[in-house]
């Protein structure tokens, strides 16, 4: 009783030393399940030894292939997890791409619009007409 208190121990720290040093943080929620359905296993294992006595090997089995459906959901899991992140980045990359094409388009319209102000003030001609001013003349008068 005590080997299996002392592997599950031994478990439990190797499991939280992986939990701590996981790639992602999104992992984290699939890892504890992971190690919590281990755990699980790992105590219930000398359980039904007690219990249904034998070697239990047809609970063996179901575990196995318990453990088997677990690890192609968490595959399945981390593929999706995957895919939206590359669907997400292409999103991001198209959505600057359209902003940029935006933001270049304003800036031709700008420099059209300045260009066709130039062209009128350039075209544009000044005529001075001269007016003839008549000579005045003040004097003063007496009282």
């Amino acid at each position: 009783m005590q080997s299996f208190i002392g592997e599950i121990g031994i478990f439990m720290i190797c499991a939280q030393t992986i939990l701590h040093f996981r790639p992602k943080e999104s992992y984290g929620k699939y890892l504890r399940l992971l190690f919590s359905v281990m755990i699980l296993i790992q105590i219930f294992q000398p359980v039904s030894e007690l219990f249904f006595g034998g070697s239990g090997l047809e609970l063996q089995k179901s575990i196995n292939q318990f453990q088997e459906r677990l690890d192609e959901s968490m595959e399945q899991a981390t593929k999706a997890a995957a895919g939206t992140e590359l669907r997400l980045q292409q999103m991001s990359m198209e959505e600057l791409q359209k902003r940029q094409e935006l933001q270049d388009a304003d800036t031709e319209m700008q420099r059209e619009g300045q260009s066709e102000m130039e062209g009128e003030a350039q075209s544009r001609e000044i005529q001075i007409e001269q007016i003839g001013i008549e000579e005045i003349h003040i004097t003063r008068e007496e009282e």
